[in-house]
């Protein structure tokens, strides 16, 4: 089954439709006035869970509602059964206290627990709820425990093995964590950090593959880089080597020992590889966007500090030759060096001295 949402007249307003993979024919029973919202299947994939707010505007067709701007609150959390009504949807969770906040949903791998994110804005940080839905399905509304109840951090679910999650958060930690927690033994927010925070690097993302692995992802100087894991540990196995300087997305499932990666930079449109950790565990091209007239290897991208992160993309040798391309990258040394000088110039105008025995170096 495929769950996927159709806005009309680039309303915010969603509508969730079922696709059957295999008939190729739409499920009857759609989810209407539902907004700003995840899909978090069960694992039977008999339903899923989502957000909707009440009904507005019901006189209005799908296309004036797209340029409606009645004020909506008060999500609510609802479970839909494929193939029933939305009449017949049950309502999980709500807080008309806060008729404001928003709710994220992730069901985890094992199918036993739903986790209900509460935000209050746009910001990095959220209240933390979950229901046991292998143990109460049905009655969830009854069983909803707090895990989290301040806007302190963000958390992100990366797996679990039963009641222990393993977590990627920045509490305590801005450039982020992963930690480890028993929902069921421990005091929130304590738990054991499983991978601390980087002292310079950002971790961006984190899933869990293979079983007992994870792929990484950490922001280093402005650029991506991909690492895997051991997921109970937290220790490096290996990095995973890009075809350049770039940006990467993941996609992974832990029962599966193979996941892909898309990949852009800025002589990539964008392309996919596939990493087969039971053949070698190298990136290979999958897919690719190919733009007429243009190949990627015609120019390199290199990266230098003046004194923060910059990078540059010039033709490569391979097309001009090695003596016109060092003169190419020196002749890019020589502007951004001047650029980098006349910053300082300018911050000194405005009441910001130079470093004593500074030095910078143009060349014309």
């Amino acid at each position: 089954m495929l769950a996927f949402s159709v806005s009309l007249s680039g309303s915010d307003w969603r509508s969730i439709h079922v696709l059957d993979l295999v008939s190729l024919e739409e499920i009857s029973g759609s989810c209407d006035w539902a907004r700003y919202t995840s899909i978090a299947w069960k694992k039977d994939g008999r339903g899923f869970y989502y957000c909707r707010y009440p009904a507005v505007d019901e006189d209005k067709t799908a296309e004036e509602r797209g340029t409606s701007t009645a004020e909506v609150k008060n999500q609510m959390v609802y479970f839909h059964q494929v193939g029933s009504s939305q009449e017949q949807d049950r309502l999980i969770y709500e807080d008309p206290d806060h008729p404001d906040w928003n709710f994220r949903l992730t069901t985890t791998d094992d199918g036993k627990y739903l986790l209900i994110g509460v935000t209050q804005s746009c910001a990095p940080q959220e209240k933390l709820h979950l229901i046991d839905i292998e143990q109460h399905f049905g009655y969830e509304s009854k069983h909803v425990v707090t895990l989290i109840d301040d806007f302190e951090a963000e958390y992100h679910y990366i797996a679990n093995d039963g009641s222990l999650f393993y977590v990627r958060t920045n509490r305590d930690a801005p450039r982020n964590q992963i930690v480890r927690i028993d929902v069921e033994k421990e005091v929130l927010p304590s738990w054991t950090s499983l991978l601390e925070e980087h002292p310079s690097d950002v971790l961006v993302h984190a899933e869990a593959v293979d079983g007992n692995k994870m792929v990484v992802i950490y922001q280093q100087d402005v650029k991506h880089v991909l690492e895997l894991r051991h997921l109970q540990e937290g220790a490096l196995i290996r990095p995973l080597q890009l075809p350049d300087l770039g940006c990467v997305t993941v996609n992974s499932r832990r029962r599966d020992s193979d996941f892909f990666f898309r990949f852009t930079s800025f002589v990539h449109a964008g392309s996919i590889f596939h990493v087969d950790l039971n053949g070698g565990g190298e990136p290979k091209l999958y897919r690719q966007v190919d733009v007429p007239d243009h190949d990627p290897s015609d120019y390199a991208t290199e990266q230098v500090r003046w004194p923060i992160p910059c990078t540059w993309t010039f033709w490569s040798s391979r097309l001009c030759g090695s003596s016109f391309n060092s003169l190419n990258r020196f002749s890019m040394r020589a502007r951004m060096e001047r650029r980098f000088l006349c910053s300082l110039l300018r911050k000194n105008q405005s009441g910001y001295p130079l470093l004593a025995n500074s030095t910078a170096t143009v060349a014309s």
